[in-house]
């Protein structure tokens, strides 16, 4: 079996100069509010996490059960085994508006229990996370991401084919997927990032991210979004970018200068009867700080 790593993002596509989400000025304070209610409605459709969720925190949490039935619950074409499966999906979130902070965090394990082939009982995880932290207001801020979850280790998906079911996608018992064709894939990400600006002449951004990112068989009950036992991949990357916007005093003429390189890592874990098999891939996506400049008018 082949794993192949998920790609992780290399730095923040968006920050304190260039959010993901718009804020408001101070001049629509007066715009109809059921237009904001609808535009809000819209960013959160578009991107849950960016969304705007109220001041203060927001905590909850939840409990689904469900009985799924499958007549082949090994995706066999000559040996079809029927089973009842039992799914309990507990649900915890957190969602944090403050003015240093913003979190969003979903974590929503499934427990797979199968009545008569236990063998592929199973823990799945579902996290979603991701955190701003203002360390020095308008100059200092630590974007940190994370995500766990399992997908079709195939690329198949009972009942909908090969490539039905992106990379990422979540799937568990509930639409037949058991544990011989999953994968777990984990990914976290932290970038410390500083940003400077000096006057109309433009804006310094100097910035670091870690990214680390797994995937292995999945194997049984592994409650937590850590890497399981079996075949494991993993790749971390490190990437250092340094980056001068001009400001207005150009008026019509806007410059950007980037310096930027990343390095990787990619190690495969086999298992083995004595010892751990493993074998380490280094590369360098960019040479360091290979400069890019862009002009626009």
């Amino acid at each position: 079996m082949h794993l192949l790593v998920q790609p992780v993002m290399a730095f923040p596509a968006s920050d304190a100069s260039s959010p993901s989400t718009v804020v408001p000025s101070a001049s629509a304070a007066t715009a109809d509010a059921s237009d904001a209610s609808a535009l809000a409605h819209q960013l959160q459709l578009l991107n849950g996490y960016s969304s705007v969720v109220g001041p203060g925190w927001n905590f909850g949490a939840s409990l689904g059960l469900q009985e799924v039935f499958n007549d082949n619950v090994f995706q066999s074409s000559s040996d079809r085994r029927w089973d009842l499966i039992s799914v309990l999906t507990p649900s915890v979130y957190a969602y944090g508006d403050t003015q240093r902070i913003q979190l969003r965090l979903n974590y929503q394990p499934s427990v797979n229990y199968y009545a008569r082939n236990s063998s592929l009982n199973q823990i799945t995880p579902s996290l979603n996370a991701t955190s701003d932290v203002i360390v020095w207001q308008d100059h200092l801020y630590l974007d940190l991401r994370a995500t766990s979850g399992i997908s079709s280790a195939s690329g198949s998906t009972p009942g909908l084919g090969y490539g039905q079911t992106g990379a990422g996608t979540q799937v568990n018992s509930l639409n037949g997927l058991n544990k011989q064709n999953s994968t777990q894939y984990n990914s976290y990400e932290a970038s410390p990032y500083f940003l400077q600006s000096f006057d109309t002449y433009g804006t310094l951004k100097v910035g670091y991210t870690y990214a680390m990112s797994t995937t292995s068989n999945s194997a049984g009950f592994v409650l937590l979004p850590v890497t399981t036992t079996g075949t494991a991949a993993s790749q971390t990357s490190n990437q250092e970018l340094i980056q001068f916007t001009t400001g207005s005093f150009l008026e019509r003429m806007s410059d950007t200068v980037l310096l930027n390189g990343t390095q990787s890592q990619n190690t495969t874990t086999r298992p083995h009867p004595v010892a751990k098999r493993r074998s380490t891939q280094n590369s360098v996506a960019t040479p360091p700080f290979l400069p890019t400049s862009s002009t626009t008018c």
